[in-house]
């Protein structure tokens, strides 16, 4: 009985059957463990399960790092200077400085090279003394209607006259008044003498006299 169960051979169409049953199984079990998609997230991958060789290159953003991640990168080199902009808007004037004090001159002017005077403040001009022994050599007469004469200071008027060849002097003694014939009540006289080559006494020049008190 059992050799003929041994010996017998299966037929040409059960081995066929048998084949479309496996077939049948096996994609019955492969359709039961296939995933939906998208249903596997962080919590279904495995510690470093995912690696740079399965990373597509360049797919990555720098977002994508933690901080600190990403090295920086070197200081680029400084890079060339602008144009120069635009003027700015002029500034609003500033307010006015307080008012100066009064100043200390009693009296003041400008003297003309023939004597008169100008822009004045209580000097008068007593015309041209002389040297009675030299008349070539003149004096400017001056007088200060404030009165007094103890503080005389001159400038020569640069304008007028080069202040390198001048050189001016006051006197206010009565002696010295008296000796060029100034007119009475002149307060002070001023000598004009050329510094140029050997120089001269009693040159013209034009200058600016104040009394301070």
């Amino acid at each position: 009985m059992i050799r003929s169960i041994v010996g017998c051979r299966p037929s040409p169409s059960m081995v066929v059957a048998s084949l479309a049953l496996a077939v049948a199984m096996g994609g019955t079990g492969y359709a039961a463990i296939k995933l939906p998609a998208n249903s596997v997230g962080t919590k279904q991958l495995k510690k470093d399960a995912v690696t740079g060789v399965k990373v597509k290159d360049a797919s990555l953003f720098a977002n994508d790092f933690a901080p600190g991640q990403i090295p920086k990168g070197a200081v680029g080199a400084t890079g060339a200077t602008g144009a120069q902009g635009p003027p700015g808007v002029a500034g609003a004037p500033g307010v006015d400085g307080p008012a100066g004090a009064a100043g200390s001159a009693i009296a003041y002017a400008r003297v003309a090279t023939g004597g008169g005077v100008s822009d004045s403040k209580n000097i008068v001009s007593g015309g041209r003394g002389a040297d009675p022994g030299n008349p070539a050599i003149k004096v400017y007469c001056l007088i200060n209607t404030a009165g007094g004469a103890a503080n005389v200071q001159v400038t020569v008027d640069a304008g007028s006259t080069d202040p390198l060849f001048a050189k001016l002097a006051v006197r206010n003694d009565p002696g010295s008044i008296a000796f060029y014939g100034c007119p009475a009540g002149t307060d002070f006289i001023v000598s004009s003498d050329s510094t140029a080559g050997a120089g001269t006494r009693g040159v013209d020049a034009a200058f600016f006299v104040a009394v301070i008190a």
